[in-house]
This record gives C-alpha cells, sequence and structure tokens, in this order.
C-alpha cells in the first residue's frame, strides 16, 4: 500500500527523457534545444544529426519522443512560414505517450508564441494506440508469475517430492506459453520463430525466479500459510510496478528499486523489446542476463536453505 500511495504521490511525471534531431547549427535551433532542456517535464537525452540515431533510441526505449526540428529551421523563421515540427513517439505506453506529447507541446507554445508552429505526431510500436492488447498479454504473465509462487507453496506443503515439484513448474510453465500464444493471436502480433525462442526462455525464467523464492520462504519458515502470503504479497501488486500500466520513470526511486527487482518487469519489457524486431536484442540480451540472475539466486538459495533442512 506504501509503494502503491508513492506511485502518484506526484502530480506529474517529470524529466520523461527524450531526443531532439538538430540539422542546422542556428540560432533559432540552438533556443529551440535550450527550451527543451530548460522544461521541468522533459529532459533531453540524446542530441542526434541523423534520424537513425534516435530512432534507434527510441525503439529500444531509452527515450521516449522524439522531436524533429526541420532542416531549414532558420529560412521558415526568417521568411515567416509555418514551421512542422515532427513528433515521433513510442506508442507502448499510454501516459508516458500523453506526458510527452503535452510536454513538447507546451514548450512549444510557451517558446514559439510569435511564431507559427504545428506538431505532427507520429507513432511507433502500436500505432493504433489500441492498449488491451498489451494490457491483456501484461495481465497473462503477471497472473502466472503470481501463480508461480502459489503453486510453489502449495506443492511445498501437501506434495513435496521433487517429481511433483517438477511436474507443477512445468505445467504452470507450459500453460504460460499456450495463454501468450492465444493472447498474441488474439492481439494480431505474429511473432517470427526466433522471437518464441527469446520469450520462451525469457518465460522459463521468469517462473522458476519466482518458483525459487517461494521455495526459499517455504524451506525457511516450513509454512505453506507464510509462503503463499509472501507469494501474493510480491505478486500480487507486481502487474502495477512493472511499468506496462505506469512507468517505472516516474515513480520514487524507493519504488523503481522494488520494480527492478520483480521479474515480471524484466519479462514485459523483453516481451515488448521483442515487437521492434532485431534492433532490441542488445537491449533483450541484458534483461536475459538479469532474470537469469534472479532465476540462479533464488533457485540456488532454496537448494541450500532445503538441505541444510
Amino acid at each position: 500500500m506504501v509503494f502503491t500511495a508513492l506511485i502518484f504521490s506526484d502530480r506529474l511525471p517529470s524529466k520523461l527523457p527524450i531526443g531532439v534531431i538538430i540539422q542546422e547549427d542556428s540560432k533559432f535551433a540552438r533556443d529551440f534545444l535550450f527550451a527543451f532542456q530548460n522544461s521541468p517535464g522533459l529532459l533531453v537525452a540524446k542530441i542526434c544529426t541523423q534520424e537513425a540515431e534516435c530512432e534507434s533510441a527510441l525503439k529500444s526505449q531509452k527515450i521516449l519522443g522524439v522531436v524533429h526540428l526541420p532542416r531549414d529551421l532558420e529560412r521558415r523563421i526568417v521568411r515567416g512560414e509555418k514551421l512542422v515540427i515532427g513528433l515521433y513517439l513510442n506508442g507502448q505506453s499510454l501516459i508516458a505517450y500523453n506526458m510527452v506529447e503535452l510536454s513538447v507541446q507546451n514548450v512549444l507554445m510557451s517558446y514559439s508564441q510569435p511564431l507559427q508552429v504545428k506538431v505532427e505526431s507520429h507513432v511507433i510500436n502500436n500505432a493504433s494506440l489500441d492498449y488491451r492488447a498489451y494490457l491483456g498479454i501484461g495481465i497473462v504473465a503477471a497472473t502466472f508469475h503470481l501463480l508461480a509462487m502459489i503453486v510453489a507453496a502449495y506443492v511445498l506443503g501437501n506434495l513435496w517430492t521433487a517429481t511433483n515439484i517438477a511436474l507443477a513448474f512445468l505445467a504452470t510453465f507450459l500453460q504460460h506459453i499456450i495463454y501468450t500464444y492465444i493472447f498474441h493471436s488474439w492481439a494480431g502480433i505474429s511473432f517470427a520463430l526466433w522471437q518464441w525462442g527469446l520469450l520462451v526462455p525469457a518465460s522459463f525464467l521468469m517462473l522458476a525466479a519466482g518458483f525459487g523464492f517461494c521455495t526459499t520462504v517455504f524451506a525457511i519458515t516450513m509454512s505453506m500459510r507464510i509462503a503463499t502470503s509472501a507469494g501474493g504479497l510480491i505478486g500480487g501488486p507486481a502487474f502495477a510496478f512493472s511499468g506496462l500500466a505506469f512507468p517505472i520513470f516516474a515513480m520514487p526511486f524507493a519504488v523503481q528499486i522494488f520494480a527492478w527487482l520483480l521479474p515480471l518487469t524484466h519479462f514485459l519489457k523483453i516481451q515488448n523489446a521483442l515487437r521492434m524486431g532485431a534492433i532490441a536484442l542488445p537491449f533483450i540480451r541484458d534483461e536475459l542476463i538479469i532474470l537469469a540472475g534472479f532465476a540462479v539466486f533464488w533457485c540456488g538459495l532454496a537448494a541450500i536453505i532445503g538441505a541444510k533442512r
């Protein structure tokens, strides 16, 4: 409850990371850049001279939007022509999308009041801005993230044998893959074989981490009730902190740490990044390493404590 309250403690997210494409060295271009850099709602995290530089950062989610200043900015201002400024946004997060768009428009309205400025917004990844698919697929992952922990606690409390534990984990894992495929098909999202080849091990590692966590709690307390409660306490609100419904960067720092420690957060990052194609592979690799670390840590700790019982 404390973390949930902290998420909404600030009225609006601030310091939203964006990129700015500047293709001319003029006073007007520098003035626009200065205006963005001094906006309390924005953080200019990347300055590019070519579209490809900022496009890569946007697709890998290092920034949330890209402002493209026109190449002939100074000439158009001197001639009194209307300025058309491109704004490219990642449509995977509704809140981040709206906040970046609003902040950029506020900067342009306040700075360029005497000028005629039009903002053209372009959306990548979920161009239709239909969030049912993203939330639905995310909820499936969150449900099985929680289910893995609850199943682990139940099996350990009632049917504690190595075979039963392995079968329970395998059943949970296979069901997650099946339901993930069903929801992807429902959302019209088609993954290539190599993308499933990354998503399947990510699912395995996420569930293994959750399974290992509850097994560790049970091995320490020898209580199914405590292990179940611990799983519910961590897995229940995990979706709210995963970054899918509310951007992690806008949460207080303590909550960001908690969100980072949740295996679900990293699985959803991988799942979303896979929709961007091969450009996101370095980002996916890093998230898989983190998930593997969680799985090894919790399963290893459970095995060590369990061996001493």
